[in-house]
């Protein structure tokens, strides 16, 4: 009932302003920054839901309505150059005596033009790629999301705490041009943990990952045409097979295919806190299985399966004063995929029965992706907990090495991306009202190369050569290699009222501007952003 009133209140307070709710002065909750909180505090977003109870407030929550336009042609093959989002999103952390809570639920509806490429949700994401033959049938697409996610951790004796967190995401994705594919996707994340901390400073973790996503698609076309459409059946690096669609094959059949993955996985962590010093370190490993197809359907086979090791640190490094926090933090991610296609034979017996047989399975894909990311950010003039001024410089550097196989043929592929970015804010404080502006600017180029085909054995003058994407190969090289500046200036208007409440309205530019390109159509890319909310 409190939640609900104190939303009501905001909701009112946001869009008129009513002066009868409005607090004489400034307390202690309306200097609470969510963002700020959740960034200096390594534990609220570890894996392990034991961490929650480092959180050192006893609630803080934010609500949000927003609203974005994308328009620009430096984009990836996939992506597209017309595009807006909205969304809603509501956040909270809350510590009730021994026990604290996590929750968040979220929704974002999507809807691009022009866009073609990869079929799937997330193509780097997939272990291999399924692509539209011809990008002259780019359409709109539509891709909701709906998300749910909550956490718990407890002090179960002194010194030990026990936890969980738990998340559910819901996605559906479709084109609304021929050749149609609709996408649904379900994700789910589930951990469980404990702490046990020795001395009041030196404190141990460690959890249990488990992961479950299906991603179904189904093809299709509206009415009756003559046309043929084909897909690529891509391996990687856009080498690989076409396919007719309505044959046999990865898009034949009536009903959605699944492309199926779980990770099981554990995670350790170690941390050392102080009044001036917080120090954390995570490890964190998941193994990844899965395949594309029905593994145990009668008329349809399971076309592919893969594998991979995923290993994951995240550091942090904080030295806190009066009224100012200096942080470090860096995360390096790697993953080792393998995908295999597996060898069948279908048909019916003498009897008429269907069956399928398989011989075994030959890999096509090995992907090796490593990503690490570090920033340093000072922040100082603290009120409550919410800086006067934020500096910050952040860097990333990215890799990913591919060798797609289609024997006795082989494509080698290595892209690099290396960013730099250096951002400031600023707070003011006019009694109740609150005003932040922000700028930012950064640097990224990248390298590599884009194919380099061979052979395993000389082919017989009979043997298919594998096609090509080279379209879309030329247009994600230029897009994650070409020199480009990028910036971003932001402002933010906050109202206090009592009992902790605040109201906010966020603006949000950032461009992207590169040179010398050859392959997509343009060089600048916009987003405008406005959100509208409250917290409390």
């Amino acid at each position: 009932m409190k939640l609900t009133s104190k939303l009501i209140i905001c909701a009112v307070a946001a869009t008129c302003g009513i002066p009868t709710i409005q607090a004489e002065e400034p307390v202690a909750k309306n200097l609470y920054d969510f963002d700020f909180i959740e960034q200096t505090n390594p534990w609220l977003t570890s894996y392990n839901g034991a961490g929650l109870r480092w959180l050192k407030v006893p609630s803080t929550s934010q609500v949000e309505a927003f609203f974005s336009k994308s328009n620009g042609d430096f984009k990836n093959y996939y992506e597209s150059n017309d595009s807006y989002t909205f969304g809603l999103n509501a956040e909270s952390y809350y510590t009730l005596k021994r026990t604290s809570f996590y929750g968040k639920v979220a929704y974002e509806n999507f809807m691009g033009k022009e866009m073609t490429g990869s079929v799937w949700i997330d193509p780097y994401d997939a272990p291999f790629n399924i692509l539209e033959y011809y990008d002259t049938d780019a359409g709109k697409k539509n891709r909701e999301k709906y998300m749910i996610a909550a956490g718990v951790g407890y002090d179960l004796v002194k010194g030990l705490r026990i936890g969980a967190r738990f998340d559910y995401t819901a996605t559906n994705y479709a084109k609304r041009k021929d050749l149609r594919h609709t996408n649904t996707q379900l994700d789910m994340n589930l951990t469980a943990g404990l702490t046990y901390t020795l001395a009041d400073r030196f404190t141990i973790g460690a959890n249990y990952i488990y992961a479950r996503n299906i991603e179904e698609v189904k093809y299709d076309t509206y009415g009756t045409t003559d046309k043929q459409y084909y897909l690529h059946i891509a391996p990687g690096a856009f080498y690989g097979n076409w396919e007719l669609f309505g044959g046999s094959g990865y898009t034949a059949g009536s009903s959605a295919v699944p492309l199926f993955n779980v990770y099981q996985g554990v995670a350790a962590q170690l941390a050392f806190n102080t009044q001036k010093v917080d120090l954390f370190y995570e490890f964190t490993y998941k193994s990844r299985d899965g395949y594309y197809g029905f593994k145990h359907a009668v008329y349809y086979p399971q076309l592919t399966e893969h594998e991979s090791d995923i290993f994951e640190h995240k550091f942090y490094a904080a030295v806190k004063g009066d009224r100012s926090v200096h942080k470090l933090s860096a995360n390096i991610a790697y993953q080792d995929l393998d995908n295999y296609e597996l060898a069948y034979e279908s048909g019916r017996d003498e009897s008429g029965t269907y069956y399928i047989t398989f011989f075994g399975r030959n890999q096509n894909n090995n992907r090796q992706t490593l990503s690490v990311d570090g920033e340093y950010q000072s922040a100082w003039g603290l009120e409550g907990l919410t800086p006067r001024w934020i500096v910050s410089i952040d860097g990333r550097y990215w890799q990913q090495n591919l060798t797609a196989s289609i024997y006795p043929f082989y494509r080698d592929q290595k892209i690099t991306q290396t960013a730099f970015n250096a951002g400031l804010q600023r707070n003011f404080f006019i009694g109740l009202n609150q005003i932040g502006v922000s700028l930012k600017g950064g640097y990224a180029k990248g390298g590599g190369f884009e194919k380099k085909d061979g052979t395993y054995t000389t082919p017989s003058a009979s043997t298919a050569v594998p096609r090509e994407s080279e379209w879309y190969m030329h247009q994600e090289f230029e897009y994650l290699t070409a020199e480009r500046f990028n910036g971003a200036v932001s402002a933010r208007y906050t109202r206090m009222f009592n009992k902790g409440i605040n109201a906010f309205i966020d603006l949000r530019y950032n461009f992207t501007s590169a040179r010398d390109i050859v392959y997509l159509d343009g060089k600048g890319f916009n987003v405008f952003q406005i959100a509208l909310g409250c917290t409390f």
